[in-house]
């Protein structure tokens, strides 16, 4: 089985049922590209990931596996599916599937997030500040990795 990620997380955020998975199947838990400790792709798109992913599977001898994916990662494995190279998936509150696609937003994320990182990314250095910043978007925050400066 093939465990893919939500944004802006890595093959760790599987690690609280990694044990218990691993107990019925073999189990890989991946970054995606471009994510933890992974190399990006050009055209990030969810099909593109899933392309990359497969080929880096099919690199490795492992033909259409049993793929399970949080939201990014559900989408990733539903494009896999579709193309073929997934012998089923599980995909917790998928990203995608509506009517239209999403226009990326240029700029404005980016250019505030490069204003900010010279100040954050010290701060959250800080296991207190990682702590009260990264509360509501992860339990167990604490065990979250000190965010390094790119």
């Amino acid at each position: 089985m093939v465990l893919l990620h939500t944004l802006g997380t890595d093959h760790h955020m599987w690690d609280p049922v990694l044990d218990r998975l691993a107990r019925a199947r073999d189990v890989l838990a991946l970054d995606l590209p471009g994510f933890g400790g992974s190399p990006p792709v050009d055209g990030a798109s969810p099909p593109a990931l899933a392309t990359t992913v497969a080929a880096w599977l099919a690199a490795r001898g492992i033909e259409r596996p049993h793929v399970a994916g949080n939201s990014l990662g559900g989408w990733v494995a539903l494009e896999m599916a579709a193309a073929g190279h997934a012998a089923s998936v599980t995909a917790i509150a998928p990203a995608g599937l509506w009517a239209q696609p999403l226009e990326p937003k240029r700029g404005t994320a980016r250019a505030l997030a490069r204003l900010l990182l010279p100040v954050l990314a010290p701060l959250l250095r800080r296991p207190g500040v990682r702590r009260l910043w990264t509360t509501s978007f992860w339990m167990k925050c604490g065990r979250r990795s000190a965010v390094k400066n790119a």
